[in-house]
């Protein structure tokens, strides 16, 4: 038997009134649009008062021109709603210029990286969707393209669990990457340059450092871990 699902009537109750309360506010800094506002909360609604009952995400599509504000409006969703804490943007690419570089090669290392990716109700924004493309017009697949994860989650609603030795190779890469690219850069310095910019050691970063401590179960602080 599935376990029962317990229904605390008086928090739906106050989450109703918060939905309602965003709405407001929202048609109060979005002028012309009350109705693409109505449709969006009602969209989210069975998500934010019983996210327990569903078995999917919840996907909802904005459409419209650039910069008709509909990333703005899903920030500010988020924000009145205090969800900040369970919400990241991915902006969808097939080149790695993007803001995450290699650690944002896909959507589980996005969600994983935001400690999003552990069952709970989030929120993520799929920015740019008409720039990605994973297949040429040919119909041929686009090689090394990025987000191919993406796909997956919409069609399965869920992304499949990457395992811990394939997070630390992927550390490791990009560490080796850091490497070579110091490497090229300091060779193109002249020796004036390379005196005036000192001795720079090979460390790994905050955020590595963070990865590391949760996979393994270390105790250090992460200043160490990083040092």
């Amino acid at each position: 038997m599935e376990p029962k699902i317990k229904i605390d009537l008086a928090q739906i109750s106050e989450k109703k009134k918060t939905l309602e309360r965003v709405k407001a506010e929202l048609k109060q800094e979005f002028i012309g649009i009350d109705y693409i506002i109505d449709e969006l909360i009602d969209y989210i609604q069975i998500w934010y008062l019983m996210p327990e009952v569903l078995s999917r995400p919840i996907i909802v599509n904005l459409w419209g021109m650039t910069g008709v504000g509909k990333t703005d409006l899903v920030r500010k969703m988020v924000s009145k709603m205090d969800y900040q804490d369970r919400f990241a943007e991915v902006e969808l690419s097939n080149s790695d210029s993007g803001s995450m570089g290699y650690y944002g090669s896909s959507v589980n290392s996005i969600l994983t990286n935001s400690n999003l990716n552990d069952g709970k109700p989030a929120i993520v924004l799929f920015d740019e969707i008409q720039r990605f493309n994973t297949v040429t017009p040919d119909g041929q697949p686009v090689v090394n393209t990025r987000f191919t994860d993406f796909w997956e989650l919409l069609s399965d609603g869920r992304l499949a669990k990457r395992g811990v030795k394939d997070e630390i190779d992927d550390m490791l890469e990009r560490f080796v990457y850091d490497s070579l690219q110091r490497k090229k850069r300091k060779s193109k310095q002249t020796p004036e340059e390379l005196a005036e910019e000192g001795e720079e050691d090979m460390t790994i970063g905050i955020w590595q450092a963070k990865r590391l401590k949760s996979l393994f179960g270390l105790e250090k602080e992460v200043s160490e871990l990083a040092e």
